[in-house]
């Protein structure tokens, strides 16, 4: 099995995020849009930020972060991460490293502008294409490739995954009214 370093995908916050060069490669790709989409080698997280966040912080944050006030929306980013690492190695009792406290600080965000979030966390080319991840709860996902469109909503947990005959040129996450996409192919 070859698995092929690729591109951590955290989408969040409004408009059209795009990818810069999200085949398999060996190093991560660049994020370029209206707002920067942080991007992390696949396999440097440990934590799902989705079911983290669930088993972990919701006793005291809200099932999906609903306990949050406006205060919370209104943090920077920096205080934000600073924030997120300090309850993970806190409250929570986590060990989490750099690249997930950014994919959590990203799920945090996506949940303050109330879209939906998207993270790529294994992309594996062993007869076609595997990509896995986690995803908004009760969203749903349709990721275009050449040839066809697949469709999958995540589990429970906020986990998803498919297997793709080709490379995916987009992913479409949609939740309730709001949506997020990325474009595989843009550079």
């Amino acid at each position: 099995m070859m698995k092929l370093q690729s591109c951590l995908i955290l989408l969040l916050a409004a408009g059209l995020f795009t990818l810069s060069g999200c085949e398999p490669k060996t190093t991560p790709a660049a994020a370029s849009a209206a707002l920067s989409a942080p991007t992390i080698p696949v396999g440097q997280i440990t934590l799902g930020p989705v079911s983290t966040f669930e088993q972990a912080c919701a006793r005291c944050h809200g099932p999906q972060g609903s306990f949050y006030g406006e205060a919370f929306a209104k943090l920077s980013d920096t205080q934000l991460h600073e924030f997120i690492k300090e309850m993970m190695e806190g409250p929570a009792g986590l060990h989490p490293t750099e690249e997930d406290i950014a994919a959590m600080t990203a799920y945090h965000q996506a949940l303050a502008a109330k879209k939906p979030y998207l993270v790529v966390m294994d992309y594996v080319k062993e007869n076609g294409y595997r990509l896995s991840g986690q995803a908004s709860l009760q969203s749903n996902l349709i990721i275009q490739t050449a040839a066809n469109k697949v469709q999958t909503t995540p589990d429970s947990n906020g986990n998803w995954s498919v297997q793709l005959q080709s490379p995916p040129r987009g992913i479409l996450v949609q939740k309730d009214e709001a949506q997020t996409f990325v474009d595989f192919r843009k550079p």
